[in-house]
């Protein structure tokens, strides 16, 4: 089946693949190897669109053959500045007008240090990254907080957390995935009676949201006491 075919296949099972910007660039333009799976490009553009035609600064962890960071500069546009991240120093090559590739681990904390220093504000953090437990934990917990208020941060490949391979395994409590679910017990934390200390992520942290293989985390100051309102004149 070629291309065209393909989308007007999709276009008949869902406007939402066909329709999508992101996965009409994958499809119809020139662009270097991209591996993604197919139902993340609705939760992509989602996510991604009100950020489009902005001067946003987006860091994928994980370059590969450096396509996805095309993609990303397509659907942006000419203001935003994409920052790729791999440990392979071939990565390098593959920066052009608007893209850079910076070298180094993902569950290094030193590089991170640096990372932070060199870049002092993330709008958006996409982990497609190595995928071990290990490096989505560092990962999140070095750059959750320098994501800018408002912004995004993402881990797809969260299948992994079922994979002993990767550190993980079903309920495995080092898992990604487990690990993530404390956030929910994190910003509940003022109804917990105590059982659960209110911490950063308590007051930063919007809204979790679960696909299949990813987590988007929602970078928001939310009130340091929540305040429930009423207002109004009671009927009876």
């Amino acid at each position: 089946m070629d291309n065209a075919t393909f989308l007007k296949a999709l276009h008949v099972l869902s406007p939402k693949y066909a329709d999508n910007v992101l996965f009409k660039f994958f499809m119809e333009k020139k662009h270097r190897q991209i591996h993604k799976w197919l139902h993340y490009f609705p939760i992509y553009d989602k996510w991604f669109k009100d950020f489009r035609g902005t001067d946003l600064v987006f860091v994928e962890i994980g370059v590969n053959q450096g396509g996805s960071l095309q993609m990303w500069k397509d659907y942006f546009g000419k203001d935003a500045k994409i920052i790729g991240i791999d440990i392979d120093e071939r990565c390098k090559q593959l920066e052009e007008d608007q893209i850079t590739v910076e070298i180094g681990s993902q569950e290094d904390v030193e590089f991170w240090n640096n990372f932070k220093k060199k870049y002092p504000r993330v709008d958006i953090l996409l982990d497609d990254g190595g995928h071990t437990m290990k490096q989505q934990i560092v990962t999140f917990t070095q750059m959750f907080p320098h994501v800018k208020d408002g912004g995004i941060y993402i881990c797809e490949d969260c299948h992994t957390s079922y994979w002993k391979s990767y550190g993980g395994g079903l309920k495995n409590p080092n898992s990604y995935i487990e690990f993530t679910k404390t956030l929910i017990d994190q910003i509940n934390a003022f109804y917990t009676g105590g059982a659960v200390s209110p911490n950063y992520f308590t007051t930063n942290i919007g809204g979790i949201h679960f696909y299949d293989s990813i987590v988007v985390v929602e970078k928001s100051l939310v009130p340091l006491v929540p305040l429930d309102l009423t207002k109004g004149k009671p009927s009876f």
